[in-house]
């Protein structure tokens, strides 16, 4: 615990260029880009047929569900959604996940993600303060 220090005061890396940055910065945009409503549909959809327990809902109540899941998923990165729903199927769970058994499935993916992108921040302040 002696060594600890708070993410915004971890030395960034010396090889770190404006160029990789940018590069850098592009993927975690990508990486944390929101789920939209249409992908959470298309991925509940997916589930509702790989567990028959979803597999007969009404239409009015498929919307009323993909709406209370989409709550639960506002401005979660789509990728760590379809790699939770991946890594769920694979369990032997045989029944429908809670969203909160997907969400443990790629929380360390997540944070880190969400890590990551506080240090590029930083990275690019550091970088306009020293005009590259």
């Amino acid at each position: 615990m002696e060594n600890w220090r708070p993410w915004d005061q971890e030395p960034l890396p010396d090889d770190l260029t404006p160029e990789a940055l940018e590069r850098l910065e592009a993927e975690l945009a990508a990486a944390l880009a929101p789920i939209s409503a249409a992908a959470l549909a298309g991925h509940l959809e997916e589930l509702r047929a790989f567990y028959g327990e979803w597999a007969d809902l009404k239409p009015a109540l498929a919307k009323r569900v993909n709406a209370q899941w989409l709550a639960h998923f506002d401005g979660y990165p789509e990728r760590l959604f379809a790699l939770a729903c991946f890594r769920y199927r694979e369990t032997p769970a045989g029944r429908a996940p809670t969203p909160g058994e997907l969400k443990a499935l790629v929380a360390d993916e997540f944070g880190r993600a969400r890590h990551l992108g506080w240090q590029a921040q930083r990275a690019r302040a550091h970088f306009s303060e020293a005009g590259t």
